[in-house]
């Protein structure tokens, strides 16, 4: 039973198609244009709103932190087919900072004032059109500010606590943060950084000023790293400082410190006699081919799931892995998860595994043979008979 790429029972092993269209002949495609957005004035009226909203809103929660110094972080998204870098651009030119760019390519923004003045006045322009190109009397066909269009204003939301508060510390103080009932918290702050040391240093200073309103000697910062991109902080807090902290708009999130979740002394002490042998396959089960390194065809945990191994190499026949590298992808190959079997206490697979050792033991390629031959003679080895 040959694998096929829909199987879904082997999500681990992924076959993705090949694009062999030479390079020459590829061109650049054309930008994707930014969504219809009704027209100059209807999109600018909308984003406009949108801005006095975020400006609204800021203002309106910046009067419930006395003492805490307000800045303007928000969310921006963006369309499909924007050029981030682009917008980035923009942004900074009515004066935003791009202080991180999401996964799905949102851009979040801050702004030292909590007035988004001359993004509004960018905002006018746009309204007005195309100026008129004096040496031609023709309307020019853009603005800079059409990269606007991009943006989606409904989208756009202030990074607030909720943004702030990391996965595991999630579990602990709630969704908003008010369900900290520790005496103590030990957690690691990362700060926005602005873009230069002087401004990351301006930041930390908040957060020493607002550690210093709290009044408390075991409320403060155990160390910290100011870098060239990032700002980190490590704090010892109460639950009421570690609830303030949330609302400080120069905090990007705050997580408890990293921990490692794989014991190595515990691992190494591990023998085949912690595990049940492995099953050998059945003869209608899946089957792969691996092309690397070799395997350690003795290994434990693979020797019931290997079907066969050879070497295609001009310089020895011997198909063991002398790297290491090809009897981790085997292993991964039949496995998937290495580390769930590890867990789990069961190394099981239904897989039939082949090994076409085509790297020597410093994992290169052979020097006399054309790694096209290599492969032509590794693949039909294995795809004909007896395999």
């Amino acid at each position: 039973m040959p694998y096929q790429p829909q199987d879904r029972r082997y999500p681990h092993l992924q076959l993705a198609a090949e694009d062999r269209s030479p390079d020459r002949r590829k061109r650049s495609a054309p930008p994707t244009p930014p969504p219809n957005r009704g027209g100059r004035s209807a999109f600018a009226s909308q984003l406009d709103t949108r801005l006095t909203a975020l400006e609204v809103e800021v203002s309106a929660s910046a009067s419930t932190m006395p003492g805490i110094q307000p800045h303007l972080v928000f969310r921006i998204p963006l369309a499909k087919g924007a050029v981030v870098d682009e917008i980035s651009a923009n942004l900074r030119s009515v004066g935003l900072i791009p202080v991180s760019i999401e996964p799905d390519r949102a851009v979040i923004a801050f702004r030292n004032e909590v007035d988004l003045a001359e993004f509004k006045a960018a905002v006018g322009l746009y309204r007005q059109g195309p100026k008129i190109n004096n040496k031609t009397g023709e309307l020019y066909k853009s603005t800079k500010w059409d990269k606007f269009e991009y943006i989606d204003p409904d989208s756009m939301t202030l990074w607030t606590r909720h943004d702030r508060i990391g996965r595991n510390l999630r579990r602990d103080i709630g969704e908003t943060g008010e369900d900290g009932l520790l005496a103590r918290y030990i957690v690691d702050v990362e700060l926005w950084h602005r873009g230069t040391r002087d401004l990351a240093l301006a930041s930390v200073q908040e957060v020493e000023e607002l550690l210093e309103q709290a009044g408390q000697a075991d409320q403060r910062i155990l160390d910290r790293y100011v870098g060239d991109t990032l700002c980190l902080l490590r704090l010892m807090v109460n639950a009421t400082v570690l609830s303030r902290l949330l609302d400080l708009a120069v905090i990007a999130e705050i997580e408890y410190p990293p921990q490692p979740d794989f014991d190595p002394i515990t691992a190494a002490q591990v023998t085949p006699r912690d595990y049940p042998p492995p099953t050998r396959p059945g003869r209608n089960s899946p089957r792969v081919c691996i092309l690397d390194s070799g395997v350690t065809t003795g290994h434990p945990l693979l020797r019931n799931n290997i079907g066969a191994a050879a070497a295609f190499m001009s310089t020895t026949a011997l198909p063991d892995d002398e790297h290491g590298h090809g009897t981790m992808v085997g292993g991964l190959a039949v496995f998937g998860s290495v580390r769930e079997c590890y867990t789990n206490g069961s190394f099981s697979s239904p897989i039939t595994l082949f090994s076409a050792r085509v790297l020597n033991r410093d994992n290169r390629f052979d020097d006399e043979q054309l790694i096209v031959n290599q492969m032509r003679r590794a693949i039909t080895t294995f795809r004909d008979a007896p395999h």
